[in-house]
């Protein structure tokens, strides 16, 4: 029995030890798969936050852009406000006229019309216009229109001989056109603004 006794008391410490430290190792093998896991967390969301502050910076102007785009806005509102005054419309038309060398003959208001086939039933201000010149000049006063200040477009363009004073056909051309101002539907519904 005491041999028993000195070899439970010999291998006792050495048994202790070996078993701490497979609980050790134990231990430490759960916590390394805990790490693991939280490591690979932490990356998973790390990547999301890139992607996502990648989508950010891809949706946000930089100062110069906001700027030019904040003032062409303010533009585009100011010609839609212009666009319900028909004294600015005619005086456009007329300058364009007068720049493309056009005899101008009448530019009246006409009744509004829904020519773009808006379901809403918005009707726009219509201009009759009424100018005599060479093919050439009525094209030239056409690409001055699509340029001009105030958003409009042709809804009718009729070409026929111009007559001289004795009522024979001459060597000029009367082009008898209609345009409608454009108005926003965002401006009239919304107080202005869209």
């Amino acid at each position: 029995m005491a041999f028993a006794r000195n070899i439970i008391n010999d291998w006792l410490p050495a048994s202790a030890a070996v078993g701490v430290v497979l609980l050790t190792s134990i231990y430490a093998g759960t916590k390394y798969s805990e790490a693991a896991t939280v490591i690979q967390e932490a990356r998973r969301l790390g990547d999301g936050l890139c992607a996502a502050s990648e989508r950010a910076q891809a949706d946000i102007l930089d100062p110069s852009t906001a700027k030019a785009a904040k003032l062409e806005n303010e533009d585009l509102h100011k010609r839609m406000e212009e666009a319900n005054r028909p004294a600015i419309v005619q005086a456009e038309l007329m300058a364009a006229a007068h720049q493309a060398g056009l005899t101008v003959e009448e530019v009246l208001p006409i009744p509004a019309s829904n020519s773009s086939g808006d379901k809403s039933g918005l009707k726009y201000p219509c201009y009759r216009l009424l100018v005599q010149g060479a093919f050439s000049q009525i094209a030239e006063f056409m690409e001055i229109c699509k340029t001009q200040r105030v958003p409009m477009r042709t809804i009718s363009f009729r070409i026929t001989s111009a007559l001289d004073k004795q009522g024979r056909p001459g060597s000029a051309l009367k082009a008898d056109i209609a345009v409608e101002s454009f108005i926003s539907q965002f401006s009239s519904a919304e107080g202005g603004r869209p």
